[in-house]
Formats: C-alpha cells, sequence, structure tokens
C-alpha cells in the first residue's frame, strides 16, 4: 500500500506513514482477543489493515476471509478485536486530555464563540517530530523559529 491513493481508497489512512505511527501505537499492547484465541497465520499490519479495509469499504466477511486467505472466524475475530483496541486507544485514551467543550468556549476567543458545535477548536503549533523523516522531507519539516524539525 505505498501508493496514497490506494491507502485512502481502502483504509481512509492518507498513506503509508500514518498507518505505521498507528500501528506503532500497539507495539507494547497485549491485545484481548474476542473469541479468546490469538490470531497469528496475520501479523499486526495486515490485522489493521484488515479492520481499517472493513470499516471503509465494508466488504462481507467472506470476501476478506478470501483476500486474507484465512477463515471467516479469523476475520471476525480479528474485526471485534482491532475495532475495539482501536477505540481504546484513540478515543478514550485521547478523550482522557482533550478538555470537554465548556473548558474550551470558556477558553477561546470571543470571536470564535459563534462556533458553539465546535467538538474541536485547533490552534496553530508546532510539534517537535519524534520519528525520522526522509532527507527530501526535512526541507518541508524544518522550523527557522524551532531551529529543528517540526510538524
Amino acid at each position: 500500500m505505498n501508493d496514497p491513493k490506494d491507502m485512502a481508497y481502502f483504509t481512509g489512512i492518507p498513506n503509508i506513514e500514518v498507518f505505521n505511527l498507528i500501528l506503532e501505537l500497539f507495539d507494547n499492547v497485549d491485545l484481548n482477543y474476542y473469541a479468546g484465541w490469538n490470531v497469528q497465520i496475520l501479523s499486526w499490519a495486515d490485522q489493521l489493515f484488515l479492520t481499517l479495509f472493513k470499516l471503509r469499504r465494508n466488504p462481507s466477511v467472506r470476501d476478506l476471509a478470501r483476500r486474507f486467505k484465512v477463515s471467516e472466524g479469523t476475520v471476525k475475530n480479528t474485526f471485534l478485536t482491532w475495532v475495539s483496541a482501536l477505540h481504546q486507544m484513540l478515543f478514550v485514551g485521547l478523550m482522557a486530555i482533550v478538555p470537554s467543550r465548556f473548558k474550551m468556549l470558556g477558553q477561546c476567543l470571543k470571536r470564535l464563540k459563534n462556533f458553539l458545535t465546535a467538538g474541536w477548536l485547533w490552534t496553530a503549533r508546532k510539534f517537535l517530530l519524534l520519528i525520522r523523516v526522509k532527507l527530501s522531507d526535512q526541507n518541508d519539516r524544518y522550523s527557522n523559529y524551532k531551529h529543528r524539525i517540526t510538524f
């Protein structure tokens, strides 16, 4: 899935780099598989891809089983496990650090108070990149103000 268009079409993820970042979130996580047995025939990357593919394009379980050359039980076990894990990691974990809408509105500028239905307010921020980037990408991400690569 090195083609960003294919990656976005099949998974909704813009490119392989973002996919790998999501995968890295689970490096030190022990998954509790839904059916009680571990899926060993598929790599974690394939399991994550299968899950995102199912969420994005909604092929049948039978179709996924044939594409990935596994049983339908393996597809179901993988999908249910990863949906739960993604929910815990990305939603529950993230929501613990995101301020409530009430707190956000209390802190935002007066001219932004018209956006009462906003779920998120993003400010212009730069973050230090903690991942390796290609040399060709460093020019785009180098901050003259911070004197380092930022995102």
